[in-house]
């Protein structure tokens, strides 16, 4: 039976909507057929081969510890490809572009999170590695628990994990929706594509773990990267190639070509233009708080996950210097941006095809669902690219997609089984002993049989909840991924008190402090995203209303309280074995380098990712015909890579350490086993 056939059968028998998605009396629509089976075909071999790994996965999984962190075995090189993959998503592949197309080359500096990204990578990643291997931690509760000598804060980690988790994964059923149903002129409703995305994510992530996901997602970088770049490559040879574009833009009006300001005073961020139309103000302070969101991806559970489960960390530096912030820096300052403002200068020329109407009536003509800027790209796809290449790119925003939302449900699914039911089941032992602080582990109150049992049925509970979110609040990709990373971000006053504060931190903080900053956090990201009419006041992201009102009510709680017994011994400890296993970094030169860094990232971050955009206005015309913010987003993406190598390798902060962390006890060596 030939697929044409096949397809058919599936639209009698309504799988698909082979006609109109304005009514049963609207005309029968014209395929384009030879896109049609050309994209099944390619997605139809991409995911046998996820499906492969999945059975591969679950015929090696045997532990809880082995799904969860893959029994921290993972090589450096696969970390490499499949961390980089994991870092971005349908957020960067839809969604940024889209921005770009409505917010111009002011909101295009977001792709400078190329940078902030593995900013935070390099900061964290290494010493949570070291962590894991030597205190047997699984998940970042057992983390956060033990340090803080808080059981409070484990709920709110699970909280922040869940919160994190249903949004972001929500964001991915979203892009995948429409790119399954505007690629096929609505032949795949929306909400199939996304239950198609759905239960192969299920699937592959329920049966094998991260083991499974980080195999999958080696091979998705490449496919995320190239796409974006044939992409955007496509559109510029359509449009006449680099100087011919280059015109077209600098022509745009300044709305479009210019910086919006330093900041806006007001309750929304979205004001009236010069033009007198609401339009979204991306201020130098927007972005720059906006940015911290971004940097909230390497502080989430899912890549403490990441890091627990890596065998060694010599190609750390690798990943975060050159697979993120070399190549896809590079791929974000150009291709993502050519795709956005030629999506604009098409809509300047041409509304009734590429206006923001237009965009809109082109998803819901299909039958799908979205802000108007969400079916850019996919409408670029199919003006610009060879039908030859289009399966390609298709593959390219599933594998965006999947290689985000795989880690973010298993991280989640992780953390449930083990910290809340293995948790709840340690505690009832503990109860049945008569003795609050006997030794009690996972493995003498459940299963491993049972452990995987109940993680694999929270892979399931996250991505039903994710479909929840992605339906009932259809928002613009960006903004909504924006507020999953933001929730994450909350969690960097606690992680650089693990990973470098450890005696006289600020004000005595304590693990009271650390909680309730913690839920303050959360409740202020909530407040500043949830009300469209007083979204982003004063031009800050909701990220950063989280993050000033959580380090305030850190710092007044901790005066009033005082770290545990338990607290300060750790910090001991910590302090103790990080200089016992990793010399380099107290070394003379690398010391040298962390002075230079106390001045140069907050002069990056300002100048880059902040008010300092505004002097991309001054720079129109002084290299190959680039308007002047597009080359200060290409002088910051180079100075953001020497940023992070300076961090990497200069000051020692991710470079493999001294002495290998050998396991505490037996219970921690357990867990390097599968």
């Amino acid at each position: 039976m030939n697929l044409i056939k096949l397809l058919a059968i599936f639209a009698v028998l309504g799988i698909v909507d082979p006609g109109s998605a304005l009514g049963a009396e609207a005309p029968a629509k014209e395929y384009n057929w030879g896109v049609i089976i050309s994209v099944f075909i390619a997605i139809g071999i991409y995911w046998f081969y996820c499906l492969y790994w999945g059975i591969v996965g679950w015929k090696k999984t045997k532990t809880g510890a082995g799904w969860a962190i893959a029994g921290r075995s993972l090589p450096g090189w696969l970390f490499l490809l499949a961390a980089s993959a994991t870092s971005f998503s349908a957020w960067t592949y839809i969604g940024h572009p889209g921005t770009v197309y409505t917010g111009g080359l002011a909101y295009a500096f977001a792709g400078l999170y190329a940078i902030t990204i593995p900013f935070t990578g390099a900061l964290f990643i290494k010493r949570q590695w070291m962590l894991g291997r030597r205190f047997g931690f699984v998940t970042p509760p057992d983390q956060y628990r033990a340090i803080f000598d808080s059981r409070p804060l484990v709920f709110l980690i699970v909280a922040v994990s869940f919160l994190y988790s249903i949004f972001y994964v929500a964001v991915q059923l979203v892009g995948s929706g429409l790119l399954f149903n505007v690629l096929t002129g609505g032949f795949i409703p929306y909400f199939l594509g996304s239950i198609f995305l759905a239960v192969i994510l299920v699937f592959y992530v329920a049966a094998g773990g991260l083991r499974t996901i980080a195999w999958v997602d080696a091979l998705q970088f490449f496919l995320l990267v190239g796409g974006i770049a044939i992409i955007g490559g496509s559109v510029m040879y359509g449009m006449g190639g680099w100087y011919p574009f280059m015109e077209k833009i600098s022509a745009l009006p300044a709305h479009w070509t210019k910086s919006h300001d330093w900041i806006h005073v007001g309750w929304n961020w979205v004001q009236p233009s010069a033009d007198g139309i609401k339009r979204a103000q991306w201020s130098g302070v927007m972005m720059f708080s906006y940015m911290f969101a971004l940097a909230g991806i390497q502080c989430s559970p899912a890549f403490t996950m990441w890091a627990y489960s890596l065998k060694r960390i010599n190609l750390l530096p690798w990943q975060v210097t050159y697979g993120i912030g070399t190549i896809v820096m590079v791929t974000l300052v150009l291709w993502s941006v050519v795709q956005g403002m030629g999506g604009q200068w098409l809509a300047q020329t041409n509304p009734g095809e590429w206006g923001p109407k237009a965009l809109l009536s082109y998803i819901t003509g299909a039958g799908g669902r979205g802000a108007p800027s969400d079916a850019l790209v996919p409408r670029l796809m199919l003006t610009y690219i060879p039908l030859g290449l289009l399966p390609l790119t298709a593959l390219g925003l599933l594998a965006a997609a999947q290689s985000t939302g795989a880690p973010y449900i298993s991280s989640f699914a992780a953390i449930a089984s083990r910290n809340l039911i293995g948790g709840h089941l340690i505690r009832k032992k503990r109860t049945e002993l008569g003795d609050p602080n006997a030794i009690v582990t996972l493995d003498m109150v459940i299963s491993q049989e049972s452990q995987l049992f109940w993680a694999r049925f929270f892979c399931v509970f996250i991505v039903s909840c994710a479909f929840v979110v992605a339906y009932i609040n259809p928002d613009l990709i960006v903004m909504l991924g924006g507020l999953a990373v933001s929730y994450a971000f909350q969690l960097i006053p606690a992680l650089l008190m693990i990973c470098y504060v450890f005696k006289g931190w600020p004000n005595r903080w304590s693990g009271d402090g650390i909680f309730w900053g913690l839920l303050m956090g959360i409740i202020f990201v909530t407040i500043s995203y949830w009300f469209p009419a007083y979204r982003y006041p004063l031009t800050i992201h909701c990220a950063g209303w989280g993050i000033i009102f959580n380090l305030l009510t850190i710092i007044i709680v901790s005066a009033f309280t005082t770290p545990s017994p338990k607290m300060v011994a750790w910090a001991d400890r910590l302090n103790d074995f990080y200089r016992t296993h990793d010399t380099a970094f107290y070394a003379p030169k690398a010391r040298s380098w962390q002075k230079f860094l106390i001045f140069y990232i907050p002069f990056w971050w300002l100048m880059f990712v902040g008010p300092g955009i505004e002097i991309g206005n001054y720079l129109d015309g002084i290299a190959l015909g680039l308007p002047g913010q597009w080359l200060w987003l290409i002088i910051g993406g180079i100075s953001g890579t020497f940023l992070l190598w300076s961090m990497c390798w200069g000051a020692c902060m991710a470079t493999h350490p001294t002495l290998l962390p050998e396991p505490i006890d037996e219970e921690a060596a357990k867990t390097i086993k599968d």
